[in-house]
């Protein structure tokens, strides 16, 4: 069968196509069209009606259809969870809860539009933390979950070498899921991009931590580290999926350069690499949110850590069992025909 390209526009429950012969179907049939009475190379339009009818039959022409609609890939898909879009506030708000130390009050808060900690308060050493409950919005048992998973959103902090978990030190942590609502204070197992640790080695990491949560530099493990190096003061654009079909990790990363964020859900961020891991994805790991460790530098933006952009997975929805049944075509004429159907059951159907 020669190739044609088929464009198409459905609405629920009807489908009109428009096909159009590419110049290599034309340039052939034409070549076998001619005839003595025909001194041009450009068929007549009954000519291309006729040939288009008997090169196509109808079995030919659901077959065309039902592969159309059988190759739209599957995609992990995302929703909004917060853009901290509204006024300055020492109360985060919108379903988050804050876990503030001696820092006081302010310690976590709203302002710019971004989710920022330790850019106001007291100057003292402490530990904060702010999340959620997202089991409401996504399958928080990630192994459970019927399709891919995805979270993106954007991180900055204000040390050049954030030096780790135990008291007294810098270091930043996305949490992207925990079974408990306190990591910061030695509980639960969960999964975290962070940036921080003893040494030299300071990158951007995908990590798991045990059931003592995340307040030791011995509590994580990593899975994913970006490299080379960046430079760790940046605003970065950050993305983590989970496959449960495969259990596999994938960590992506963009640096959006010394000045401001950008949408982590567009333009290109780069595969910082894969790793297979379900230590912790059979359990509930709804609790999601941002944590700063901080020792007693000056608060603001220079010794804080800021959050914006949090996208998460959307809510799967059920599978479709049964198929599209009673594809049939009228009207066919020489640029377009109509198609109905009866649809399958499932609100992930196509049609």
């Amino acid at each position: 069968m020669d190739p044609c390209i088929l464009a198409a526009c459905f609405t629920r429950s009807h489908l009109k196509l428009d096909f159009y012969l590419t110049r290599s179907c034309n340039q052939r049939r034409l070549s076998a069209m001619k005839t003595k009475r025909m001194k041009t190379a450009t068929p007549k339009k009954s000519h291309l009606v006729s040939l288009f009818r008997n090169h196509f039959t109808r079995s030919h022409l659901s077959c065309l259809l039902l592969a159309f609609l059988c190759t739209a890939p599957a995609m992990a898909a995302v929703q909004v969870l917060d853009q901290f879009g509204r006024s300055d506030s020492a109360t985060v708000g919108n379903g988050w809860t804050e876990s503030e130390s001696t820092a006081g009050s302010s310690a976590i808060s709203v302002g710019g539009s971004e989710l920022q900690f330790y850019h106001a308060g007291t100057a003292v050493a402490g530990r904060e933390f702010c999340y959620r409950d997202v089991s409401s919005a996504y399958q928080t048992t990630f192994t459970s979950a019927s399709g891919k998973l995805e979270w993106d959103f954007n991180i900055r902090q204000g040390r050049a070498t954030p030096s780790g978990w135990a008291a007294n030190t810098y270091g930043a942590a996305f949490i992207i899921g925990c079974t408990a609502n306190n990591p910061q204070g030695g509980g639960g197992s969960g999964y975290g991009v962070i940036i921080g640790e003893t040494g030299a080695s300071d990158t951007v990491r995908l990590v798991k931590f045990g059931t003592t949560g995340l307040d030791a530099d011995g509590d994580w493990t990593s899975l994913i580290a970006l490299s080379p190096v960046p430079t760790l003061t940046d605003y970065f654009s950050v993305r983590v999926t989970f496959d449960p079909s495969t259990g596999q990790w994938e960590l992506f990363t963009r640096d959006d350069g010394a000045s401001a964020f950008a949408d982590p859900t567009t333009g290109t961020l780069i595969s910082r690499g894969t790793v297979t891991d379900t230590t912790y994805t059979g359990s509930n790991l709804k609790y999601l949110g941002a944590y700063w460790n901080h020792s007693n530098g000056a608060v603001g933006a220079a010794n804080g850590m800021k959050i914006d952009n949090v996208y998460v997975p959307s809510s799967i929805a059920s599978e479709p069992t049964s198929d599209t049944t009673g594809v049939g075509f009228v009207n066919v004429q020489s640029s377009q025909m109509n198609v109905s159907w009866t649809s399958g059951n499932g609100a992930n159907r196509i049609v």
